[in-house]
């Protein structure tokens, strides 16, 4: 901090007001919006997620956000998903409110301390685990100490250099944006040639390949419908479900959405490493058919909508190489064409 330069607390500066558990139907952000934005962005909202409640006028109308406000989520993460995230609200028409697990931030005099100065910060405390610290979880859910919260200080500079610095930032998360759109079409045209070569490949077939149907070499085995009541945010086994496979085939780790669970286990549903299976169901286009290999031993469970490949007797069959198989844009056709359903 430079020279000259003030200190104050939190709640010196800004106005704390909590959120509703529910209103008159206005545009609500729950804890959930705030989340999402903080994994993708600088902490800016995508609007198009967004909930509407029933809410009384009055206890809305204390809770009406405002431009330049900041959105805290104060509640709701695991025992891995430390809360303390921070939004900033910027619509300038109509009426949003927001949830009991976040609170609303607002500058109290803006001629000292300009809002995308205090969100750049805020966000900066989160991310450098600063909040981690100030928060419990013994329940299972974590809570933000918002004593401590309210007690950070931060720096204040004069305006004009509060302005600069934002400027700085922007241009910098800007040119991060930049990079990352640039690496994932560098991703997309690897992808597209890997695909090239793989439809290539099985397409100039050497000698002594023959073809057979897939009932002739392997058999699709079924999942279990383990039983809601024991599904978690956390545990030792994971439960897979069609959000863990990518469209293009391979597992995902669904992070802070994976669902693991708790309850009695059939020991014929505890899927081995390298075991091979396939989304049975369509949740998103190109997902049917998608294929991954389990990435651990013992810790994930072969779930219903899931479809375990195993080869019959004396069949020649290696799992890595048939995963590529249900790769092949003409099998998944094939799986299409054969789909019921809508």
């Amino acid at each position: 901090m430079k020279k000259g330069w003030q200190k104050k607390r939190i709640d010196e500066v800004c106005q704390f007001t909590s959120g509703l558990w529910n209103g008159e139907k206005p545009p609500f952000l729950t804890v959930g919006v705030i989340r999402n934005t903080n994994f993708t962005k600088d902490g800016s909202i995508d609007y198009s997620n967004i909930a509407f409640i029933e809410v009384e006028a009055t206890k809305f109308e204390k809770r009406r956000l405002q431009f330049g406000d900041i959105i805290l989520e104060k509640s709701g993460g695991g025992p891995k998903q430390p809360v303390g995230r921070v939004s900033l609200f910027e619509k300038r028409e109509g009426d949003f409110s927001f949830s009991n697990f976040t609170a609303a931030l607002r500058v109290k005099d803006a001629d000292e301390l300009h809002f995308r100065y205090l969100h750049k910060y805020l966000y900066w405390i989160y991310q450098s685990g600063v909040t981690e610290a100030m928060q419990s979880h013994s329940t299972g859910i974590r809570n933000l100490d918002g004593d401590a919260y309210k007690a950070i200080e931060i720096p204040l500079p004069p305006l004009p250099e509060q302005q600069r610095i934002v400027g700085l930032l922007d241009e910098a998360f800007g040119g991060l944006a930049t990079a990352q759109a640039h690496a994932a079409q560098n991703l997309q045209n690897a992808r597209a040639l890997f695909e090239s070569h793989l439809e290539a490949v099985f397409a100039q077939r050497g000698e002594g390949w023959v073809e057979k149907r897939l009932s002739e070499l392997c058999c699709i085995k079924h999942g279990y419908a383990f039983e809601g009541e024991f599904f978690s945010s956390q545990g030792d086994y994971v439960l897979l479900t069609p959000g863990n496979f990518y469209e293009s085939g391979g597992y995902r780790d669904r992070r802070e959405k994976q669902k693991y669970y708790t309850g009695p286990i059939p020991q014929d549903f505890v899927l081995k490493q390298g075991d091979m299976l396939v989304a049975m169901t369509e949740q998103a286009v190109g997902l049917l058919g998608s294929p991954i290999l389990v990435p651990e031993p013992h810790r994930f469970l072969h779930n219903q909508r899931l479809g375990l490949v195993t080869a019959k007797p004396d069949v020649p069959w290696l799992n890595e190489f048939f995963f590529h198989v249900f790769n092949l844009a003409a099998v998944r056709q094939a799986i299409q064409d054969s789909a019921s359903g809508t």
